[in-house]
């Protein structure tokens, strides 16, 4: 994993900022903030080749946007690999690799489903960290449609 100071305004959001309760959250860091405490927690990234240089937050979309108001540049760890990916949630678990609307058997953590077809377009036979990153993008070309 790798570690790098980044400036707020370059990071692409996975979360619509523009939601309340996001923009709530991010409003208490902000107050944090300005009295002077520090963001707890670094802020994780991911890159894609798709997006060009500007990473993408895989967690911490309120603490980047409360740092971007701040005007203050982000401690961030880059996940780069998938042993990076299982670290990372370890330190701060994110559903990314969840499947949102499941309808499928599990057992022991596996999924089963009597259409293998089916599996393989939700994305359940790739692995987590796989599955994350698919979300990620999908987030992306959704919240940013011109990139």
């Amino acid at each position: 994993m790798k570690s790098l100071v980044l400036d707020p305004r370059k990071l692409l959001y996975t979360e619509d900022i523009n939601n309340p309760v996001t923009l709530e959250g991010a409003l208490d860091i902000l107050k944090e903030l300005k009295k002077g405490e520090k963001i707890r927690t670094p802020i994780y990234v991911m890159r894609f080749p798709d997006f060009g240089d500007n990473p993408v937050i895989f967690n911490g979309n309120r603490r980047t946007k409360a740092a971007e108001w701040y005007g203050i540049p982000i401690k961030t760890l880059e996940i780069q690999n998938q042993s990076d990916f299982q670290l990372a949630q370890i330190d701060q678990p994110t559903y990314w690799h969840k499947v949102e609307e499941e309808n499928f058997l599990r057992f022991n953590g596996e999924y089963f489903y009597k259409d293998i077809n089916a599996l393989k377009n939700r994305g359940l036979m790739i692995p987590a960290y796989h599955r994350a990153k698919k979300r990620i993008k999908e987030a992306i070309r959704r919240l940013y449609s011109w990139l």
